[in-house]
């Protein structure tokens, strides 16, 4: 009595394959996407520490006139030239600072402009500081006195506070956004890192569940030719499909016992 089978299965290789492609193509991917993110996050990081270096720039600034003052009251009210000390190395650094904020802020227009007031009421400010010096200097006390007590040195410095505040604060601002700019940055890093890590991970289990099931499947199959083989049937032949390693032993197993079977009979 004739019997059959039918095995049916897919080259194991094929499938070892294909999965290998679908890791290095979502390999390749995650890669591109960490190199994109690391520059973004670099690009990032270096604005933010431009704008702290802006901000710390302003505050020096502010500071710098602060100690003109300083040194111009110590001296009026001492007559004691060691008292300005102060005011004559804010002269020698104010220009500088000046320049460096310039450069600092030249991609921001509206800043540019704020700060051109501010250099604008920083020499009024130092107009006012030396001609108090000078007066203090020519023994004019009443002439000094009377341009003190004019408020205009207290007006021009609230107004440079002023326009410098504002200036912190658009800072700030901005130093906000691209800090939040950086942190989503850092969460699609991470999003697309653990998204990759599992979805390859993913892969390959499911490669590794569809061959061992092939494996077994066609073990099976090379089992049950054998053992009928074992028992002297000689005419069972099973349809082989599958292309793959196990499919050519069987197909080659099924032609010896053809063989045999043709001697006997």
């Amino acid at each position: 009595m004739k019997s059959s089978t039918t095995h049916q299965g897919v080259k194991i290789n094929q499938l070892v394959l294909r999965g290998f492609g679908i890791v290095v193509i979502l390999t390749g991917i995650a890669t591109v996407t960490a190199q994109f993110t690391t520059r973004t996050l670099s690009e990032s990081n270096r604005w933010i520490a431009h704008t702290y270096k802006v901000i710390a720039e302003l505050r020096g600034l502010e500071k710098t006139l602060v100690d003109a003052e300083t040194g111009q009251r110590g001296f009026i009210y001492t007559n004691q030239p060691r008292y300005l000390e102060p005011y004559d190395a804010a002269l020698e650094t104010l220009d500088e600072s000046f320049s460096e904020l310039k450069i600092l802020i030249a991609d921001n227009p509206e800043q540019l402009e704020r700060l051109d007031l501010v250099e604008n009421l920083a020499d009024q400010k130092l107009e006012e500081l030396a001609t108090t010096i000078s007066l203090k200097r020519q023994g004019q006390e009443q002439a000094t006195l009377d341009l003190v007590l004019s408020d205009l040195g207290k007006e021009l410095m609230g107004d440079m506070r002023k326009q410098l505040a504002e200036m912190v604060a658009i800072e700030q601002q901005l130093l906000a956004e691209r800090g939040q700019s950086a942190a989503r940055v850092q969460a699609l890093a991470n999003l697309v890192h653990w998204l990759s890590f599992i979805i390859i991970s993913g892969v390959a289990i499911l490669v590794s569940i569809i061959v061992m099931r092939a494996l077994q499947r066609s073990l099976q199959t090379a089992f049950r030719v054998a053992e009928r083989l074992a028992e002297g049937d000689f005419t069972a032949t099973t349809e082989v499909h599958s292309t793959d390693e196990i499919g050519k032993v069987i197909n080659k197993m099924q032609h010896t016992a053809q063989r045999l079977a043709g001697l006997i009979g």
